[in-house]
Order: structure tokens, then C-alpha cells, then sequence
């Protein structure tokens, strides 16, 4: 198997597995709507719940911006932990 080979099949496997974990969320979603729907009180509750008010949120970190002295600094901290001198 070639490295390209291997990083194609690395990343089809994980896309697989999201997948599978996405599916096991979804189905267990269903099944706490459908228990929450047959004893919800319809009176304070009219609206019945969905397989999304039962389904995990994924957490979006938002990507910061390094700046040049930010990049400098992180080089210069991995320069000197393999044992170089910083200039």
C-alpha cells in the first residue's frame, strides 16, 4: 500500500466511523422524542419534540488568527525544545 493509498483509506475510515456515530445519535434521538412525546403534557407543551431537541451539539471553535510575533514565538519555543539556539 502506497502512503496515498493509506492516507485515502485513513480518511474514508474516519469518515465512515462519523458517520456510523451520526446514525447511533440520530437513532437514540428518535427514540427519547418518541418517550418524551407520549408523556409530555400536551396542555403546557402543545408542540411535540423533535429528533434535534434530543440530538448532542457539536461545539464550533472558531480558528484564531495567529499573528507574526505569535508565529515567531511558537517557532522559536520548538527551535530551542529540539535543542537549538534562538538568534
Amino acid at each position: 500500500m502506497t502512503p496515498r493509498e493509506f492516507i485515502l483509506y485513513y480518511e474514508q475510515y474516519f469518515k465512515r466511523v462519523k458517520m456510523e456515530k451520526t446514525i447511533g445519535d440520530r437513532r437514540a434521538a428518535r427514540i427519547c422524542s418518541i418517550i418524551a412525546n407520549v408523556n409530555r403534557d400536551k396542555k403546557k407543551k402543545p408542540t411535540p419534540f423533535s429528533e434535534e431537541d434530543f440530538m448532542p451539539q457539536e461545539k464550533k471553535k472558531k480558528k484564531k488568527v495567529m499573528t507574526n510575533d505569535e508565529i515567531a514565538n511558537v517557532c522559536n519555543a520548538i527551535c530551542i525544545a529540539y535543542g537549538g539556539e534562538v538568534k
